[in-house]
């Protein structure tokens, strides 16, 4: 490719490469860019291109775009997430209401087990005397293990 910088405002190598037509047509870059070139819109040189506000533009909805879909991924790890919490807490809930059931049972076996802490009785097979509650729960206790 031949050098065609006449000068620091205009790229004839850019311009061709960058606007094919022009190339096929074999004018002078510079010629065309004079006569037909700035009147289009067409762009002297990469910097013009690049600090253009079309350019500008096209780079800020691009980066528009990036922001909402990464928006739009996190809202959807977001939900992920609420819905994962969620369900622990409904896991955790029926942890918290067992939990809660069997120390109302252990609270009542500890009231029953100092109300019947005067209560004893005679076992006329053993002849010894026990507390009836405690008895009791001996007796379930063995059962269990049997």
């Amino acid at each position: 490719m031949e050098r065609k910088k006449p000068s620091k405002k205009f790229d004839g190598n850019y311009y061709l490469k960058r606007y094919p037509d022009v190339k096929e047509s074999k004018v002078n870059p510079l010629v065309h860019y004079l006569l037909h070139g700035e009147e289009e819109g067409r762009f002297p040189n990469h910097h013009a291109e690049m600090n253009s506000p079309q350019y500008i533009n096209k780079k800020f909805q691009d980066i528009i775009k990036n922001l909402e879909k990464s928006l739009s991924q996190s809202n959807n790890y977001l939900q992920n997430i609420k819905t994962e919490v969620e369900e622990n807490n409904q896991l955790h809930k029926k942890e918290i209401e067992n939990f809660e059931k069997k120390l109302n049972l252990t609270k009542s076996v500890l009231h029953d087990i100092i109300d019947c802490s005067n209560k004893k009785k005679y076992c006329p097979i053993c002849q010894k005397t026990f507390l009836a509650f405690l008895s009791l729960v001996k007796t379930m206790a063995w059962g269990a293990m049997s």
